[in-house]
């Protein structure tokens, strides 16, 4: 029988930490510290897994079997929902570094024809003469 918002809110601490089953391999894990945690139980590749999906009340019932059922999804696509989490994880945590990293390289130019050569933190400036001799260098190499 699934669980009801008022189930939740009337369970207590116990000695022991103790389960209120949903359907589908949902159900709130209420532990003797007064936590209540979302869990998740399912098989895959002949084991059983759990996933853990949040806690309450920061995870609603409603959220937390929309996540249950976006979990079955995966699974039913051949995909480990805890697996499938560690990776978007690890993308997660590239994508920032690369976002926080300093360029390798940068060129700017000032309205005073001075120019800035940076890479990594470090820098050179240049004159307004230096860089017209740069940019002639260019010119012809670029040609």
């Amino acid at each position: 029988m699934p669980i009801l918002p008022s189930d939740i809110e009337s369970a207590h601490v116990l000695d022991k930490p103790y389960k209120l089953h949903d359907t589908g391999g949902l159900f709130l894990l209420v532990a003797t510290s007064g936590g209540k945690h979302w869990r998740f139980k399912y098989r895959f590749a002949g084991k059983e897994n759990q996933l853990t999906l949040g806690s309450y009340p920061e995870v609603t019932l409603i959220e937390a079997r929309v996540l249950r059922d976006a979990a079955k999804k995966l699974l039913a696509e051949g995909i480990d929902p805890s697996v499938a989490r560690r990776e978007a994880k690890a993308r997660q945590k590239l994508d920032q570094q690369e976002s926080n990293a300093v360029p390798i390289f940068r060129l700017s130019m000032t309205l005073d024809g001075k120019t800035e050569v940076w890479k990594g933190r470090s820098v050179i400036r240049l004159t307004a003469e230096e860089t017209r001799v740069l940019n002639t260098m260019l010119t012809k190499f670029l040609d």
